[in-house]
């Protein structure tokens, strides 16, 4: 005669079961909100940032725009020497000029921006700013640059 074999299975097993996917799927949905949680404190990091360099760049903008409008009103033919004279005067304590490269900072206290613009003669005789460079420095120590030639 063959030996039936049969697997018996208590009627507690079923409930084991059950406990065991039920806390299962707890621990993964109590992941799941753990991670969304720090998605979203990071997406509003990454938010304030942006609007903070992006306030800065508007800053250094204004800065240029400023200093065009100086070069701007300069009489026509002016020599480079009298221009850089009349820019110079009119510069914030903290900026300064090194041949035809006007260069200074913007700060928002954890942040700055160096920006550099060359001093440029239209052929119209008068002079324009062109920007050279700008550069965000944090203040955590870590450092992110970029180098534009703007026309």
């Amino acid at each position: 005669m063959k030996r039936k074999s049969t697997l018996s299975v208590g009627p507690g097993a079923s409930s084991l079961i059950l406990i065991f996917v039920v806390l299962a799927m707890a621990v993964l949905s109590v992941l799941t909100l753990i991670s969304s949680r720090n998605d979203t404190r990071l997406s509003t990091r990454a938010v304030q940032v942006a609007e903070a360099i992006y306030e800065l760049n508007e800053k250094a903008e204004e800065a240029m725009r400023d200093l065009d409008g100086i070069l701007q009103a300069g009489p026509e033919n002016e020599t480079m020497d009298a221009c850089l004279a009349r820019v110079g005067d009119a510069l914030p304590a903290d900026a300064e000029i090194l041949d035809d490269i006007v260069s200074m900072s913007v700060t928002d206290g954890q942040r700055s921006m160096e920006c550099a613009w060359q001093i440029r003669e239209d052929t119209e005789g008068t002079y324009s700013l062109s920007w050279v460079s700008h550069r965000l420095l944090a203040g955590t120590g870590e450092e992110w640059e970029e180098d534009e030639a703007w026309d």
